[in-house]
This record gives C-alpha cells, structure tokens and sequence, in this order.
C-alpha cells in the first residue's frame, strides 16, 4: 500500500517536471520575439508615461489588482 502511494507521489512529480520543462522551453523560444525584446521592468510600471498610447502598459484596474492581491496573500497565509 505504502509503495503503491510513493509511486503516484514519483510520477506525478515527473509530470509536473515534464510539464514545466515544457512550458519553460516555450517561453525560451518566444523570447526571440521583437515585441518582447522591449521590456519595461518593474521601474516603469507606475511611472507617469508622456504617450498613452501605449498598448502594453497597465490600466487602473490592472494596477489596483495587482496591488491588492499582495493584502489577499499575506491575508490567505495568515488565516489559512
């Protein structure tokens, strides 16, 4: 029975192993992409931006939720 238990245990972290190799490899090769060769960092996210035309910078909706979701963790982790 205990056998039967570490083996579910051993492949299902081979799954998630493959799983994040897989998706890793993907992120790798969308990485030659030129939209993404411009990054921002996190310095330019609150920044007052002069063009708002911008299609890759963040709402108001998008910054509150952001935000708020760092309270709703320390919230989870507390009280969880």
């Amino acid at each position: 029975m205990v056998s039967r238990k570490w083996l579910r245990i051993a492949l299902m972290c081979l799954v998630f192993c493959y799983m994040l190799a897989y998706v890793g490899e993907m992120a790798f090769a969308a990485m030659d992409n030129a939209d993404l060769a411009e990054k921002k960092g996190i310095e330019g996210l609150f920044k007052k931006k002069s063009t708002a035309d911008d299609p890759r910078a963040p709402n108001k909706t998008q910054k509150f939720v952001g935000v708020a979701s760092f309270f709703v963790m320390i919230v989870v982790v507390k009280y969880l």
